[in-house]
């Protein structure tokens, strides 16, 4: 009877062991908001100024675990023209249930950001719109999620 219930007890174990790395694995893509896009023009070198523009993008861990941003493949678009592109590679972890802000520095192009500022000038709405692939990892499983945001003027 001892060994019965010992063998019971030992099932029970793995079940339960089972049932909790079941739920690790089980990563669900995050909640995004674009929250600001802050414009920024280093003018070091007047004949060459830089512009660049810091994205913050809120992240919501929707998970009962944490995850770890692996990085971002993305495309960063001003009224429907893409502005820059790559990879950045924030690295930051975001606590189950909790909300986090990343920023992300860009380089742009002159023109495109030209017509943006124009079109704003103009009084045409500027719309800045995010789209990209992100990567996200546990310590047990990783896996990749779409990620749009839109936003109106900001």
């Amino acid at each position: 009877m001892k060994r019965f219930l010992l063998g019971c007890m030992g099932v029970a174990g793995v079940m339960l062991l089972g049932m909790s790395i079941c739920q690790r694995i089980a990563l669900v893509n995050c909640e995004y908001d674009l929250v600001d896009v802050d414009p920024s023009v280093d003018w070091s070198d007047v004949l060459d100024p830089e512009i660049v523009l810091e994205a913050f993008i809120e992240i919501d861990n929707v998970n009962e675990i944490d995850v770890i941003i692996d990085k971002i493949d993305m495309d960063f678009l001003v009224n429907d023209s893409v502005v820059f592109n790559g990879s950045p590679t924030p690295g930051d972890t975001i606590p189950e249930g909790t909300t986090d802000t990343i920023s992300i520095p860009m380089e742009v192009e002159y023109e495109v950001l030209g017509k943006a500022l124009l079109d704003l000038i103009l009084g045409d709405t500027v719309t800045y719109e995010l789209k990209g692939t992100i990567f996200l990892e546990t310590e047990v499983v990783s896996d990749s999620f779409p990620i749009t945001i839109k936003k109106g003027k900001i």
